[in-house]
């Protein structure tokens, strides 16, 4: 019997449209022989199903409508469009996430999948919440024992005494290169946390590497084995790659894939990719991405949870399919949502049996 997906795309974020190519991919790589697609529109806190989302053409122009979803539990609801009451309509197995930024990203969405027992591809809230956050996630790297860019927060004036000039600012919470930007000097600065404040209320700045190469790997666990894709490189003509550089004009950013690179940085890329995946206890596909400084240190740069096109062409450089990858991940979304009951929630207590009435706000705190 077909196991029934909801793939889920959009979401609240300026990374709305790249999750939407996600999630069309997702839906047309799918095992059509083993899995049912139901693609799922987020948008202003609501789902929306079409089995037209699987389709670009539908977000073209003014697009197309979809019939708002709720789930109770596992069973997804929809409504009807005469009574406007909702509905059975579908049994969900698994959500494959295909929300990139904001709360598809952030561990929310991951909450409430939680909260509705439904079994959910990629890692779980606090991991998700955790990588999501650009600060935290750098504070745990260095507590690892991980090489990251120097980087400060605080005041304009605290981070230019701290580390000087060039600087790299970025809003805290996003991706995809969106609200980044580079400082040379104190009023550059100034504009840049102003840049970076419009997306998000916490910012990083970094100091700007000379002469890096940034370098890309992703991992999953295949099969009960954590496994690293092939590299990639980036080709990175100024201080860093922009949102335009990556998505615009129709074609994809420039990179040699897999990446022109000694055996021996290839090795440590790989197995430290594997060795955060392992560390941090994520799940899904995870790409990490790093920065080689000029002398050769190896920088990790930022953990994505949700990669776009969940790095599936990383992994089809080592051999595994896109088709291959999906029935992988949600196989494990599967199995970890089956292992966590086998955990004991329940413990009996007299508690609220020989509570005396609060009716009139009384009881011990």
């Amino acid at each position: 019997m077909k196991k029934t997906i909801a793939i889920i795309m959009g979401g609240d974020s300026p990374e709305r449209d790249i999750s939407i190519i996600t999630g069309i991919l997702a839906t047309k790589n799918l095992d059509k022989t083993e899995f049912l697609p139901l693609p799922i529109l987020l948008k202003d806190n609501r789902f929306y199903y079409n089995e037209k989302f699987a389709d670009i053409r539908s977000f073209q122009g003014e697009g197309i409508v979809g019939s708002e979803v709720v789930f109770s539990g596992n069973l997804l609801l929809v409504k009807s469009n005469f009574t406007s009451k909702f509905k059975p309509f579908k049994k969900v197995d698994c959500a494959l996430l295909c929300t990139h930024g904001g709360a598809g990203e952030d561990g929310s969405l991951q909450g409430f999948f939680e909260v509705a027992g439904v079994p959910y591809t990629g890692s779980a809230v606090a991991q998700s919440a955790t990588c999501m956050d650009k600060i935290l996630t750098k504070k745990l790297l260095v507590d690892l024992g991980a090489n990251v860019v120097e980087y400060a927060t605080g005041t304009p004036q605290e981070i230019e005494t701290k580390l000087g000039y060039p600087l790299i600012v970025k809003p805290a919470k996003l991706g995809s290169s969106i609200g980044i930007s580079a400082a040379e000097n104190f009023g550059e600065l100034l504009d840049s946390i102003n840049i970076a404040t419009e997306f998000c209320e916490h910012i990083l700045v970094e100091k700007k590497l000379e002469n890096f190469t940034e370098l890309n790997c992703a991992v999953a666990k295949i099969d009960g084995e954590v496994v690293a894709s092939e590299i990639e490189k980036p080709i990175v003509w100024q201080d860093f790659l922009s949102f335009e550089d990556k998505y615009m004009d129709g074609n994809p950013s420039p990179k040699e894939l897999p990446a022109i690179i000694s055996q021996e940085l290839k090795d440590e890329v790989q197995s430290q990719s594997i060795w955060l995946y392992q560390e941090l206890n994520l799940s899904g596909v995870v790409r990490i991405d790093y920065l080689v400084d000029k002398t050769g240190k190896l920088l990790v740069n930022e953990i994505n949870t949700i990669p776009g096109s969940l790095a599936h062409y990383l992994f089809e450089e080592s051999g595994i399919s896109f088709k291959k990858l999906l029935k992988k991940i949600i196989k494990e979304a599967i199995l970890r949502k089956k292992e966590s009951k086998k955990y004991n929630l329940n413990f009996t207590s007299d508690v609220l049996k020989n509570l005396k009435s609060m009716s009139k706000g009384k009881g011990k705190g």
